[in-house]
């Protein structure tokens, strides 16, 4: 019992009502009096972005103009952008000015982060993957290692040894509840990992991505609701063997609090990249009620 009336604090506490807003960049570049240039050849693989969804699957592919950090040591160096090739746009050539090459030489590793600066999952609206969504322009994270192969000063030029391969650092989940065919209408879900392995962002530290944990909350915008969420998950469970227990809360259109548990097999937990489907499930409503005051949901007890 006491498990139980935790885990809904836990969640309530992480359903918060959220306008659509416009998630502004921490990092602001500045010109260097001396630029490097770097150049980096690059493939998308089958589970990277950006996202289409053609039936139950996601196809990837670059797009013009696409962003990429370069990070190295201490945070980020400069930034790549995407030009795909004419005949198969899940290759592409990255190229951009790098503003801090100092400690970079032959054989150093420089990370490469898609599709934007910030690594953070929150503040997700739920919609479907396209190729200009916010869940591809915003919450696909991929990544990928160079090595240096020499840094010019002369021509200020960096070369790296091999083209770039991007991994996906997530799954894409949909989730929908009630009955096939007479499925709720979902304005808000929040989504917990039983041992608090989701992922709310990752941190760069001198060389290493650090993740904070906590629970996921998707709010579809405006005043709309939707039957299908989707959602971008980073659960660092993957590859251990575990099976995942994800505890959900709902809100609808009805005004009703509903929340239950999903179970995730070990089987689809066993990469990142996968897209998994968790359809017509059947929560409990919760002795609990919920209306809107002015930005926020309250919830009323029985």
């Amino acid at each position: 019992m006491k498990k139980n009336i935790l885990l809904i604090a836990t969640l309530l506490g992480a359903m918060v009502w959220t306008g659509c807003q416009k998630i502004e960049e921490e990092v602001k570049e500045e010109e260097p009096a001396t630029a490097y240039t770097l150049v980096v050849e690059a493939t998308k693989g089958a589970d990277t972005k950006a996202l289409s969804l053609e039936g139950k699957t996601l196809n990837a592919h670059w797009a013009a103009g696409e962003k990429v950090g370069v990070y190295h040591g201490g945070g980020t160096i400069g930034t790549l952008t995407a030009t795909p090739d004419a005949s198969d746009n899940s290759k592409a050539t990255l190229a951009g000015q790098m503003s801090h090459v100092v400690g970079i030489t032959e054989n150093e590793v420089l990370t490469l982060l898609y599709p934007r600066y910030k690594w953070d999952y929150t503040g997700q609206d739920g919609a479907a993957p396209t190729a200009d969504c916010s869940l591809s322009t915003k919450y696909d994270y991929a990544t990928a290692n160079v090595i240096v192969a020499s840094v010019e000063a002369g021509p200020n030029i960096i070369t790296v040894k091999s083209a770039a391969q991007f991994q996906n650092q997530q799954s894409i989940y949909r989730f929908s509840f009630g009955n096939s065919g007479n499925n709720l209408n979902i304005k808000q879900l929040t989504i917990l990992s039983e041992m608090n392995r989701l992922v709310q962002s990752r941190s760069w530290d001198n060389g290493n991505w650090v993740d904070s944990f906590g629970p996921i909350t998707i709010t579809v915008p405006g005043n709309e609701t939707s039957q299908m969420v989707y959602a971008s998950l980073r659960n660092t469970n993957v590859g251990t063997g575990a099976t995942e227990y994800l505890h959900y809360s709902l809100i609808c259109d009805d005004q009703l609090l509903r929340m239950g548990t999903i179970e995730v097999p070990s089987s689809v937990l066993d990469v990142q990249g996968r897209f998994i489907s968790a359809l017509n499930k059947n929560p409990d409503i919760a002795n609990i009620t919920v209306y809107k005051n002015s930005n926020h949901f309250v919830y009323n007890a029985f």
